[in-house]
């Protein structure tokens, strides 16, 4: 967009015997300006204003992406956490169920078929209570990481197994 100047020097040689000096120096200038250039500045203009609104439309993409996810981790977590409290309860009402049931086998009110079913439920629930603790452990580490936190020490002191595990 801006005019240019270049120095050329040269050192020049003819061997051409109707020459009147065959060795010769020359030095000059080249200006450059195109005539175009004034009508192109507009379109230039508007191209880095394009630039930087698409720049600024990524950037705002990419902290909504982010924002996005850390609110979905968050959603799955509580989710999670909602159906630990859930299974906690079933397990407290299905140990019992069987610990009635148990009782009512003793007195001979029921019969032991009732009561291996019974246990097999709470066992069942016992089983669904610590999966779903496991994944609230999960979804609270996929949160920590969507937030960005590095939950590790940058240096550690040693490498051994007791020292690794504080």
């Amino acid at each position: 967009m801006l005019p240019s100047v270049e120095p050329n020097i040269s050192l020049n040689y003819d061997d051409n015997e109707f020459l009147l000096n065959n060795a010769w120096m020359s030095i000059g200038t080249r200006v450059a300006y195109s005539l175009m250039t004034p009508f192109k500045a507009p379109a230039k203009m508007r191209e880095v204003d394009e630039r930087v609104a698409f720049a600024q439309m990524r950037s705002d993409a990419l902290t909504l992406g982010v924002l996005t996810q850390v609110n979905l981790a968050y959603l799955r977590h509580r989710a999670a956490i909602d159906a630990y409290q859930l299974s906690a309860r079933l397990d407290k009402v299905e140990s019992v169920i069987a610990e009635k049931t148990k009782n009512y086998v003793s007195s001979g009110q029921i019969d032991e078929q009732e009561l291996v079913l019974t246990k097999a439920r709470a066992l069942l629930a016992r089983v669904d209570h610590y999966s779903d603790y496991i994944s609230v452990q999960s979804t609270l580490g996929q949160l920590i990481q969507s937030i960005g936190y590095d939950p590790l020490p940058e240096q550690v002191e040693s490498h051994e197994m007791d020292d690794l595990a504080e």
